[in-house]
Parts: structure tokens; sequence; C-alpha cells
């Protein structure tokens, strides 16, 4: 799992220096490196649907061309004041033009634009990767689940439901973590992880009962 730096505000020897980079860790690993990208960022949704395409149009052919071990996956990004949403629709518009390889559907960026909704994504065999966080309540996203915005339960639900049996990665700002001490903080992000399993757990169990 890397999450990519904005290649987007980068030139194309830097990139190349990038990808050389995660190439090493993926020999290090001996093991295929998922990479997630945000499109870029523009003044209007047109702007990041083309730019995104020609980045990643870009980036695809260094791969191909070094046979490169990755998997490259686009996000949704959600809107904030100093940026404009793309959504998950417009993140598949931009699969479909290019020759990545997937999705990383980030459920917090989602739910700040869609609320908990999920019924609406399409392409559900396009999704490789999943972020889930909670958002506070400003609509601020990369939290622990402190303010329970994002509706864990329905998120498994929505999982199971689409067959998803592939990452998931918990994002969660170090800032937003308890704790004055790193260390206080790496305990508080792996209590988060038991607080995720125990409620995917619950999840599991009741979907169990209700077959029977």
């Amino acid at each position: 799992q890397i999450h990519s730096v904005d290649l987007s505000n980068l030139n194309e020897d830097t990139i190349k220096k990038f990808l050389s980079y995660y190439n090493e860790l993926s020999l290090v690993y001996g093991k295929k490196i998922k990479i997630t990208i945000h499109p870029a960022e523009e003044i209007n949704s047109i702007e990041i649907i083309n730019k995104s395409i020609k980045i990643l149009n870009y980036i695809t052919e260094i791969i191909k061309e070094n046979n490169y071990n990755f998997e490259i996956l686009l996000e949704n990004l959600n809107k904030l004041k100093y940026r404009i949403s793309c959504s998950i629709h417009n993140v598949f518009y931009i699969y479909k033009k290019t020759n990545i390889d997937g999705i990383t559907l980030d459920f917090g960026h989602y739910v700040s634009d869609n609320l908990n909704r999920f019924s609406k994504i399409l392409n559900i065999n396009k999704i490789k990767n999943i972020h889930i966080h909670d958002i506070n309540n400003n609509h601020i996203d990369h939290y622990p689940f402190y303010y329970h915005n994002v509706e864990l339960d329905k998120i498994f639900e929505y999982l199971e439901k689409i067959k998803y049996h592939q990452n998931i990665v918990l994002e969660c700002a170090l800032e937003y973590l308890k704790g004055e001490t790193l260390e206080d903080k790496i305990k508080e992000y792996i209590n988060q992880i038991e607080y995720i399993k125990n409620r995917l757990k619950k999840v599991e169990d009741e979907s169990c009962y209700s077959k029977m």
C-alpha cells in the first residue's frame, strides 16, 4: 500500500523518479504494490478530468516500459474550501479513459458529499481498495471514529453486498488521534482498528443470524 505524492504537480522527470523509488520498494517486499493516486486538482471538473487522464496515461506508459509491478488506483475526492470535488462517478469516467487498474473508494470523502448512501456507486468490480475514516461536524476528514458521521455498519453491509474481499485502510491524520506522545497516538490507532474489527464482527453476526 502506497498513498502516492501528488503527482499532478510534478514534472515528467520527477514522476519517473518516484515510480523508480516505488519499484525499489516492490523489489524489497517481493510483492505487487498498490499505489493510490489523487485526481488532479483544477478549477473545474472538466479540467480535473482532462488533466487526470493525461497524467495517468503518462504514468501507465512508464510502468509498462519498465515492467514495474504496480497496481494504479484512482481515489475519489470530496469538496473542500481549497478544492473541487472529484466524485466517484468522475473517477469511474477517468478510469475508463486510461489504463489504470481500478479504484480506491474513500468512504469518508464519499460520505462528506453524499451522506451514507452507497447504492448509487457503479462498476463495483473495479473497486480494489477501500479507505475508511470519520469526518467531523464541519466535514473535515481523516478523523478516527469519534463523531460517527461515517456509519461503519452501513459500509460493512455494503461491502458484504458487493462481495468485496480486498484491502481496507484506516486513514487517520496523526494530529486527530487522541494522545500526547507518538506512542500514545499509535496505541489509539490500534484501538481504532480493534473498534472497527468489532463493528465488522457485529455486522457479520447479524447477517448470519438474518439468514437462518
